[in-house]
């Protein structure tokens, strides 16, 4: 009972900090590429839209259709998207996540699944170098959030098709669906899923038995080809070579390997290095967690099966060198993307989806090896386990508030910067359709801050930015001043 009150109590917290970052992305407007893509949205059907842009410009064959038809909601959907999307992916990762929590605790526990799943998420919130460009933004949050969420409905189904021997097989389609499309909102998250199931596929057949892996490989093929057909389409999309026109040379191999292997590097330690806090509480909160199951596994409450064998998947090889060397060959091939298209150091948004299976990973090592190392403890010393237990929940629960309170403090000192920069927008957004609907050719407003590095008016008519706007709001000439 004091475990459910403690993890409410956290929950509770993580909630508000959470609460407060939806807060602050209430206030999102339009932005650079928001207008473009407006723009075309409201003057063609949604086949021209995306033939458009398929053929024209980029191969992210779901986002040009969500982006179409999300365009049409306007500004207040730009500011009720994030919220709205925090909601979904929090109950798929409770949804996700609740097989394997149940399994560990002996019994169902939707509280402790949707707990971690808010922790992974803010976690994931606080520690990315630009949450704006990958979450607030409707542009980044349609090519980098929601192509996660529908990751995280693949990762439920591929746990239960593990843990779960009345997995139905007509699930294997929503997998393939699920992954056919999220494929289809970037390359980098393109890519990575593809590497990522073919790496777990291979993972399965080296290391568990020949009777427990036929339904977990079903469904990661199914994973894999819905992903494989996404990057096929993306890759192949005419619009590529028109953008890839405007870029610098591909790499070479050697080069292409390298660099990306140093990018994932660097993204690995940036984490722990650049946000100490929030690694510290990933690795705190993991112990925690593995302690308490180490507790739970000594009165005979759990059994995860199916049994690996047992030198390729012990406790100890999984969490220090299997799980970190999978990891890092999937944020090798989030990198080689970027590396590809641009010969650069991936841009902070699309770190976004490196740093949630850094995360994930982080916290799943963690959770093996403390449960490992803790069990082998309480064989000796089974009361001094308790103790520690005692005090590592206390600092765990002071961790989580001091975490929250910092969460929630950030927001509320950055608010009237983010209500200001909104009520500003809206008083330009009013001004340049008054002047639309008395059929000007030319309207000089204000240029408004360029923030998050997302690009805002200049003075030059025929910055591009300019002429997204203008073909906006259908006047012929936008200059800001």
């Amino acid at each position: 009972m004091k475990n459910k009150y403690t993890l409410i109590f956290i929950l509770v917290l993580l909630l508000l900090a959470l609460a407060s970052i939806t807060w602050l992305s209430s206030y999102t407007r339009l932005y650079a590429d928001d207008y473009c893509i407006g723009a075309d949205a409201q003057v063609m059907d949604l086949s021209s839209f995306f033939q458009k842009w398929y053929s024209s410009w980029t191969g992210r064959f779901s986002y040009i259709s969500l982006a179409g038809v999300l365009a049409l909601g306007g500004t207040w959907l730009a500011g009720f998207l994030p919220g709205a999307s925090l909601i979904l992916w929090l109950l798929a990762l409770t949804w996700a996540l609740l097989p394997l929590v149940s399994r560990c605790l002996g019994a169902k526990s939707p509280l402790a699944s949707l707990t971690l799943g808010a922790l992974l998420i803010l976690i994931l919130f606080a520690s990315t170098p630009n949450l704006f460009q990958s979450f607030f933004w409707r542009d980044g949050l349609i090519n980098y959030t929601f192509p996660l969420i529908g990751f995280t409905f693949v990762g439920g189904f591929l746990l239960r098709s593990w843990l779960d021997p009345q997995f139905l097989r007509w699930w294997l389609l929503p997998v393939f669906f699920l992954s056919l499309i999220s494929g289809g909102f970037s390359e980098v998250f393109s890519v990575m899923q593809v590497s990522t199931y073919g790496l777990l596929i291979l993972v399965v057949l080296l290391v568990y038995s020949q009777n427990h892996k036929q339904m977990i490989l079903s469904t990661l093929f199914a994973a894999l080809a819905g992903g494989l057909i996404a990057l096929i389409l993306v890759a192949l999309a005419p619009g590529n070579a028109v953008r890839q026109s405007l870029m610098v040379d591909h790499p070479g191999i050697l080069r292409l390997v390298t660099f990306s292997a140093r990018n994932a590097l660097f993204i690995a330690t940036k984490f722990f290095i650049q946000t100490p806090g929030w690694a510290f509480l990933t690795v705190l909160s993991s112990t925690w967690i593995g302690l308490n199951l180490a507790l739970v596994d000594t009165v005979g409450q759990t059994s995860i099966q199916p049994k690996p064998r047992a030198v390729l998947c012990s406790n100890w090889f999984s969490g220090l060198v299997l799980i970190p060397l999978i990891t890092f060959m999937i944020l090798v091939s989030a990198c080689a993307p970027v590396v590809y298209i641009l010969n650069a150091y991936p841009d902070d948004r699309t770190i976004y989806l490196s740093l949630f299976v850094l995360i994930i990973a982080t916290i799943l090592s963690v959770i093996i090896l403390a449960k490992a190392a803790f069990k082998q403890a309480l064989g000796k010393s089974r009361r001094q386990i308790f103790s520690v237990n005692r005090w590592l929940t206390v600092i765990v629960v002071a961790s989580v508030f001091a975490a929250a309170a910092f969460q929630v403090s950030s927001a509320i000192q950055r608010q009237p910067e983010y209500r200001d920069y909104a009520e500003s927008w809206d008083v330009r957004d009013q001004e340049i359709q008054s002047k639309a609907e008395q059929n000007v050719q030319q309207v000089i407003v204000p240029g408004l801050a360029s923030r998050f590095g997302l690009s805002d008016l200049r003075v030059e008519s025929d910055f591009w930015v300019n002429r997204c706007m203008a073909e906006y709001y259908q006047i012929p000439f936008i200059i800001g001043r």
